[in-house]
């Protein structure tokens, strides 16, 4: 009989073959497979009724539980799965799009894009919610299927799936995992893994509805886009709504509407912020407090325009590394110009416009510069996601043995401005390039760890508790990047990859 070399935690045995996962981790203990909703083996996440394939090496099993980063996304994941299996069973005939958790996204936790046979409404979601509950009360599983290419373009081909076969088409080379949940019309092209069944999935709601279009290219289907969100547990949820309630009452786009502080028309344009005077007076007021500090910290201020020779940003890198978020160019006499999506070049214009001895430096140019950003209307949100802004912005000219200390003195600048607004939960991240994977860096390898040195030594000298983030670096350098946690928890970030 051929056995299974398991490793579970601190132990290690063998156990017949063939095996499933959940087998392998019942044969250690019992009660850790009933919180298990899957399991990385040898560090690939696996479904439990996966079968193990006998071989010499040491399978290490390492649980995937509900209370965990990984275990959330499984439920997320899986709960979107049954969100699109509710839609089939209540509308017949409907097209699936794709339905991934969102980790990141503090407003949702999943989503699916389906294409309905009729257009779907808000008052549709009480009743695909309903439908889903009651799936989930009756354990329905979720199966897996490893299939060829052939066969399963041809499942969706016969399923009426043309947005299916065509991602199958572009991913798929031989063969692919297809998910089913029994007793339902569902079937998705799936990488997995998921729960085992749908009872593990207790604490659900569906949240909204917003139109998608498919691939995000307005020039294809026009999709809708149903979000959700899942939890572990119903006390979890709970929760977290009950923070979404305090969170609207605190909406910024609807306090600005009834104080008369600011708007946004699309007569002018998405994401362009007309400030009425009653906002323009807060707006003023914190400018003011910031312009009196920068002048006691020894800035200067500069002033720029808002456009400038496309020939600038190829040079200065940010057209290569960043042209999907800058508007497109414009021509003036034969000349293409581009609105500026950072001040940087400009204030290199402005240091580089004379001969600077050692002795000038350090030069602290500061600037409240507008700046244009060509983002995607579904990620716009109030003043939160905007496509013009005035950012403080400033650029400091150093020499290196005064490095350090600017550094510092900037670190002391933001937790000062932090706590003069209240906010004293702050977490500080260092984001640097990572591993071996340095494509699209600007600068040399010795530029980047002296760099980083220097970062972190300045952190490390305040006693700042941070967290080094590979691969987040912007193109030309390692940065600092500071969080913070408003009154009801929620957290923000100043993070520009410009």
């Amino acid at each position: 009989m051929s056995e299974l070399n398991i490793k579970f935690g601190d132990n290690q045995r063998s156990i017949p073959a063939p095996a499933t996962v959940a087998d392998a981790i019942k044969a250690f203990d019992r009660d850790a497979l009933k919180k298990t909703l899957a399991a990385k083996v040898n560090g690939e996440e696996l479904d439990l009724n996966r079968e193990l394939t006998a071989t010499d090496e040491v399978l290490s099993i390492e649980p995937i539980i509900a209370d965990s980063h990984d275990g959330l996304e499984l439920i997320r994941h899986s709960t979107a799965h049954l969100l699109a299996a509710a839609i089939l069973d209540l509308f017949p005939g409907t097209k699936l799009g794709v339905g991934p958790a969102l980790m990141e996204d503090p407003r949702y936790g999943f989503y699916y894009d389906v294409i309905a046979p009729r257009n779907l409404t808000e008052e549709d979601l009480p009743v695909i919610e309903k439908k889903m509950k009651s799936m989930a009360k009756q354990n329905l599983v979720y199966r897996r299927e490893l299939v060829d290419k052939a066969r399963i373009l041809e499942i969706f081909t016969e399923r009426n799936e043309p947005l299916k076969c065509e991602l199958i088409s572009d991913k798929v080379t031989d063969s692919a995992t297809l998910y089913h949940i029994d007793n339902s019309p569902f079937i998705d092209f799936c990488l997995g893994p998921h729960v085992p069944h749908t009872g593990k999935l207790q604490a659900f709601k569906l949240l909204a509805l917003s139109g998608a279009y498919w691939k995000g290219d307005a020039e294809r289907e026009q999709m809708q886009r149903i979000y959700g969100t899942a939890f572990a547990k119903q006390e979890e949820l709970d929760a977290w709504l009950k923070q979404r309630e305090e969170a609207e009452k605190r909406d910024h786009r609807k306090l600005g509407k009834q104080l008369d502080l600011f708007s946004i028309d699309d007569d002018y344009g998405q994401g362009l912020i007309l400030w009425h005077p009653k906002g323009g007076i807060i707006r003023n007021e914190m400018e003011r407090l910031l312009k009196e500090e920068l002048e006691r910290r020894g800035y200067s201020f500069v002033f720029t325009p808002h456009i400038a020779k496309r020939d600038l940003w190829v040079k200065s890198g940010h057209e290569g590394n960043y042209s999907d978020s800058m508007y497109a160019p414009t021509s003036i006499e034969d000349e293409e110009y581009r609105l500026k999506p950072m001040n940087c070049p400009f204030h290199i214009g402005i240091y580089k416009s004379s001969p600077r001895s050692y002795r000038d430096l350090p030069q602290r140019y500061s600037e409240m510069g507008t700046v244009y950003r060509a983002e995607l209307s579904g990620t716009l949100h109030g003043l939160m996601r905007v496509r013009g802004f005035s950012v403080d912005d400033a650029h400091l000219f150093v020499r290196p043995d005064q490095v350090h200390a600017e550094v510092a003195d900037c670190l002391d600048f933001a937790i000062k401005v932090f706590e003069t607004y209240g906010f004293d939960k702050v977490k500080f991240e260092l984001s640097v390039r990572g591993g071996a994977e340095n494509k699209g860096y600007l600068g040399s390898d010795q530029d980047w760890a002296d760099a980083e040195k220097q970062l972190a030594s300045a952190l490390e000298e305040r006693n700042i508790t941070y967290e080094r983030i590979e691969g987040e670096a912007a193109f030309y350098g390692p940065k600092i990047d500071i969080k913070i946690e408003d009154a009801i928890g929620r957290v923000a970030a100043w993070h520009d990859p410009a």
